[in-house]
């Protein structure tokens, strides 16, 4: 046979091994692309929640995924929005409406703009 099977261990010959390795390691992949396609396309994606899913797709070396990329334009697209409402958020905290602040005021209100969304 090509494996045994102990009370704790299963053991298998180098063959087997492989093929299960591969096959594990398939069903890792498919299941992170799943995972990255469903976070990315959310109609309000999570940044958290796409940030590990996209972490972890790295990690496997799935960088050149085109489903991976697109996620990643997501996060830096959703980083910016939350700087962005962030920024306007202190603005409006800090009463900084003053003439002195209006150029930055505008340019943020232009960002979030151009960034579509919340923001």
């Amino acid at each position: 046979a090509p494996f045994a099977i102990g009370r704790t261990l299963v053991c298998m010959r180098a063959p087997l091994h492989v093929a299960l390795e591969a096959a594990r390691e398939a069903a890792v992949r498919t299941h992170l692309l799943e995972r990255v396609r469903a976070e990315a396309s959310a109609r309000h994606p999570d940044l958290d929640a796409l940030q590990e899913v996209v972490g972890l797709a790295l990690e496997v070396g799935l960088e050149g995924d085109a489903d991976v990329q697109a996620a990643l334009g997501t996060l830096r697209t959703l980083r910016e929005r939350n700087e962005v409402a962030a920024s306007l958020g202190e603005a409006l905290e800090r009463g900084a409406l003053a003439a002195s602040d209006a150029p930055r005021v505008e340019e943020l209100v232009a960002r979030a703009q151009r960034l579509g969304g919340d923001a």
